[in-house]
């Protein structure tokens, strides 16, 4: 379920003595969106855009609006491992057959930027009043770095005043800055990154030098995916081969911050042999995987 508001501002005329002048007013939406397989801690980004406005003055000087609101919505499930007892085979060695699976791991990040600022000079400081402004992000591109995520691209700025020489002249000035932001988030470089940055709280008004100075405040967000590669075991049997008495299989479940060392010392076994019986690396990231083949020497049986 997701809520907002979208704000409009109005450029209006009149034959009254305030020749131009802005009006803004707010429409509330209220929408829902169902997405099977999600629950209370999946993530979602929704993003809005608003199309087709028509404004149209009624009787007794009203503005009314139409306007057309979508909603891009992205959704990301969090997945729980259910722990269980660890499965003990003795006497024998498993031929176990693995495949690689690539699993994506997303992260949302967000930050508020804050208050912007620029300025729009005007020829001989000939503005009387600023009836409108406003702000648009005209270009963003994030990238990736091993110290975050950095958000590059150009702001448009355009605004529509009156002359102080002639009240009856509207004139609209644009604009372009360029920006650069950055999120602190350490992620490989090789991570699949989309985001953009918001504006909203735009304000303007004209300072002492005659220029027109513009704020607003802005935020960035983004997601970074990163794809990595575990092998699964997708089955196991009972090798024939002639064995030891002494050798045994144990079907270790991995727990939660449990390191390939910590297991490799619990079973007195070398990490090694639970690579090589794994199909792994020693560099593997073990949290990935729902369990190991131990393959463990049995002392003391008769």
């Amino acid at each position: 379920i997701f809520y907002g508001t979208v704000h409009i501002d109005a450029l209006c005329s009149s034959a009254g003595e305030e020749r131009f002048f802005n009006t803004g007013f707010d429409v509330n939406f209220n929408q829902a969106c169902e997405i099977f397989g999600l629950d209370d801690n999946s993530q979602s980004v929704i993003t809005s855009t608003v199309s087709d406005i028509s404004l149209d003055v009624k009787s007794g000087g009203v503005v009314s609006a139409e306007l057309l609101v979508c909603f891009d919505v992205e959704a990301y499930g969090q997945y729980a491992q259910n722990v269980i007892e660890d499965a003990f085979i003795p006497g024998g060695q498993l031929d176990i057959v693995h495949i690689p699976i690539f699993i994506e791991n997303t992260e949302l990040m967000s930050e508020n930027i804050g208050v912007c600022s620029d300025k729009i000079a005007v020829a001989d400081g000939d503005v009387d009043k600023v009836v409108m402004s406003k702000v648009t992000v005209k270009e963003c591109i994030p990238h990736v770095t091993l110290s975050g995520v950095f958000f590059d691209g150009v702001y448009s700025l355009s605004t529509t005043y009156t002359l102080r020489s002639d009240a009856n002249c509207l004139v609209t000035k644009k604009t372009e800055i360029p920006f650069s932001y950055m999120i602190e988030s350490p992620h490989d470089t090789d991570s699949v990154v989309h985001g953009g940055v918001n504006v909203k709280g735009v304000s303007a008004q004209v300072n002492d030098y005659g220029e027109i100075a513009i704020k607003w405040v802005s935020d960035a967000w983004a997601l970074a995916t990163k794809t990595k590669c575990v092998n699964v075991i997708t089955s196991a049997k009972k090798s024939d081969a002639d064995v030891d008495d002494h050798s045994c299989i144990y079907y270790h479940y991995v727990a939660e911050n449990e390191t390939l060392w910590d297991i490799a010392k619990r079973f007195s076994v070398v990490p090694d042999d639970i690579c090589t019986a794994n199909g792994i690396t020693a560099d593997c990231d073990i949290s990935l995987l729902k369990g190991l083949v131990i393959p463990v020497i049995r002392i003391g049986v008769k």
